[in-house]
């Protein structure tokens, strides 16, 4: 992992807000929105706007397609859009005691509006899930984020970032939830220096 010395750092400050609704036994529609501030601002410089459907295999186990809109405010110019496909499975790892261990995989595809060819990314996370009170969970996890291809359009092959993140959601009620949460954030960019991100993030979530 590559050390601060190596790495621009910056600040940031990230809000999630996310839902899902049963529609059938076993099938939930979901949506989130996620809203991200500029490097050391409290400024909005992104927002992510997902919905999607998901399937519950087994216990442990599920499927979802989602598909999200990315819109970034460029300073003095025009906002860059994305369209992003997602197929994610996840799946338990592994009970240690009181941790719970679970997966989570997936394939997306990047398209920006003015058309050309498809971003193809991977991202896989492992979490770690620990009760502190009957009320309140420990969440530790790490994702890396690799694209598959170069395009004209920039994305380029190789990693590009991973996420170690720590977590306490606190269970408001039966369908309502809080997390805040740290995330240490390194952005790769073949060629240019690292990207090291501290995010503090607040995460709402919301079950009907």
């Amino acid at each position: 992992m590559p050390t601060a010395a190596l790495a621009d750092s910056d600040v940031q400050g990230w809000l999630v807000i996310a839902a899902d609704a049963k529609v059938a036994d076993q099938t939930a529609v979901t949506a989130d929105l996620i809203l991200r501030s500029r490097s050391n601002s409290v400024d909005v410089a992104q927002s992510i706007g997902r919905i999607g459907v998901r399937q519950t295999l087994a216990e442990g186990w599920s499927v979802q397609l989602t598909y999200g809109l990315v819109d970034s405010f460029v300073d003095g110019g025009s906002d860059r859009i994305e369209h992003r496909v997602g197929q994610n499975l996840a799946f338990p790892v592994a009970q240690i005691g009181n941790w719970r261990i679970d997966g989570r995989t997936g394939l997306e595809q990047r398209l920006q509006p003015g058309g050309g060819e498809w971003g193809w990314r991977t991202r896989g996370r492992l979490r770690a899930s620990y009760p502190l009170s009957d009320a309140a969970n420990l969440n530790l996890s790490e994702e890396l984020i690799a694209s598959l291809n170069d395009t004209q359009w920039g994305q380029r092959a190789g990693l590009t970032a991973s996420r170690t993140s720590a977590a306490v959601r606190f269970r408001l009620s039966d369908s309502l939830g809080i997390a805040p949460s740290y995330n240490w954030q390194h952005i790769f960019v073949p060629g240019a220096r690292l990207t090291d991100s501290h995010i503090a993030t607040l995460t709402i979530d919301a079950h009907f």
